[in-house]
């Protein structure tokens, strides 16, 4: 298992020549951020800047977004005729998941889950 603090990506970066610049701008060659939302990604300068995350990564780093493509990819996969022989259902490699805050999903929910059934709810960006 690894953690690397702030402090430690900070000397790393110092040492091979980069400088710390204090104030918030838009004007850098590489941006060290905690999350996607901390880029201006409409000023972004493609093959001139680097940032240590992906725009639209979300897609894929949360399990709300992740669950929604998937659906949205099985959709589309369901009605090609010519479907992959590999084809998985999701339901056979993801977690039943609902997303409370739509009403059809959540209906689903607690028309399938009775009292004294065990499930898990994630709270959205709670991981922290």
């Amino acid at each position: 298992m690894f953690f690397i603090t702030l402090n430690r990506i900070e000397s790393i970066l110092t040492s091979i020549g980069y400088e710390r610049q204090s104030e918030r701008t838009d004007d850098f060659k590489l941006k060290w951020v905690q999350c996607n939302q901390s880029v201006n990604w409409n000023l972004f300068k493609d093959g001139e800047q680097i940032v240590n995350h992906i725009q639209g990564e979300d897609y894929f780093t949360t399990k709300i977004q992740l669950w929604q493509s998937l659906q949205t990819y099985e959709k589309i996969s369901m009605t090609m005729q010519k479907r992959s022989p590999q084809f998985l259902p999701l339901n056979q490699f993801v977690p039943e998941t609902f997303k409370l805050d739509e009403k059809n999903d959540r209906d689903t929910f607690f028309n399938t889950h009775k009292p004294g059934d065990v499930w898990i709810c994630k709270p959205s960006g709670l991981n922290q």
